[in-house]
């Protein structure tokens, strides 16, 4: 009995106008949340994608500027283009690595002096008890566990993207037209013509 009043579709009349508009909007909404979920998941994977890609561009320039003075094939020109990265790379640490060292320690000095001031400082105006020792404090803050553990486990990370980094990015040097599709996918349809020339170009 509806009293003279008219009725409204509700969510069970699928057929309704107004529902399938409701249920469009719904669906747009909840297709923007996942993607936006989706792109939050996938930046750091797309993030190492494109510095392979970049990577393989480097490996394939020096692959082609050493064609132009040999006449070895490309297998060989790409395996002594990553033998000279590995080596400069090798002595960049060995030059840099310890002067890099060096800085470090003279910083953990630095701030280890500075947070005895502090503490000391801090002793001398009551702000902290006496029975504490402003070195025992510094030490404890510096040589925390869990900043150890810490920075163990980014330092690993980063190694293993850099890894990552380096093997896709000879994967796609020795065989950039296995991927070009691939690759192609990921840009609009209007963009992939332009990215199928700068891949001519590139050889």
């Amino acid at each position: 009995m509806t009293d003279g009043k008219t009725e409204k579709p509700g969510p069970s009349d699928s057929r309704s106008v107004t529902t399938v508009h409701e249920l469009h909007k719904a669906a747009v909404w909840i297709g923007l949340g996942i993607i936006v979920a989706l792109m939050v998941l996938l930046v750091q994977p797309m993030l190492l994608i494109f510095a392979a890609l970049v990577l393989a561009a480097m490996l394939d320039g020096g692959t082609r500027l050493l064609g132009r003075i040999s006449p070895i094939g490309r297998g060989w020109r790409l395996l002594l283009t990553c033998l000279g990265v590995i080596g400069f790379i090798a002595w960049v640490i060995y030059f840099a690595g310890s002067q890099i060292a060096g800085q470090f320690e003279a910083l953990r000095l630095v701030v280890e002096t500075q947070l005895s001031r502090v503490s000391l400082w801090a002793h001398a105006q009551g702000l902290l008890p006496k029975t504490g020792s402003g070195e025992k404090i510094a030490n404890e803050i510096m040589g925390s566990l869990g900043r150890l553990t810490s920075w163990v486990g980014s330092a690993l990370g980063a190694l293993s993207s850099i890894a990552m980094i380096i093997v896709l990015g000879i994967f796609i040097a020795a065989e950039p037209r296995l991927y070009e599709r691939g690759f192609a996918w990921l840009l609009p349809i209007e963009r992939r013509a332009d990215f199928y020339a700068t891949t001519e170009r590139m050889g």
